[in-house]
C-alpha cells in the first residue's frame, strides 16, 4: 500500500515540473516572438556605452598657484581676514582663467 502512495506523490510531482516546463517554454517563446524586427520599420541604433577620451585635458590649476593667488587676495585685505574664502576665491579665480585661455 505504502508502494501506491509513494507512486501517487511521485506522479503528481512529475505533473507539476511537466506543467512548469511548459509555461516557461510558452513565455520563451513569447518573449521571442516579441524581439522579432518587422519588416520595414528601420531599427534605430544603440548608442555607444565606450566612452572617448576627451580631446584636451581639463584646466588644472596646481596647489603652488592657488596658495601663491590666496596669498594675493590675502594681502589685498579684500575678504577682511577670511583664509577660507581667500583660498576659495583663489581657486574660483584660476579655474576660470584657464579655462577662458583654452580654446
Amino acid at each position: 500500500m505504502n508502494k501506491k502512495i509513494a507512486k501517487k506523490k511521485s506522479t503528481a510531482k512529475t505533473k507539476k515540473k511537466a506543467a512548469k516546463k511548459k509555461s516557461t517554454a510558452s513565455k520563451t517563446t513569447a518573449r521571442k516572438t516579441a524581439t522579432k524586427k518587422v519588416a520595414g520599420k528601420k531599427s534605430t541604433p544603440k548608442p555607444s556605452t565606450t566612452r572617448s577620451a576627451p580631446k584636451e585635458p581639463a584646466a588644472v590649476v596646481t596647489p603652488e598657484q592657488i596658495r601663491t593667488r590666496a596669498y594675493e587676495i590675502y594681502r589685498s585685505g579684500r575678504n577682511h581676514n577670511n583664509p577660507d574664502a581667500d583660498w576659495y576665491d583663489a581657486v574660483r579665480e584660476l579655474t576660470l582663467e584657464k579655462a577662458s585661455s583654452n580654446p
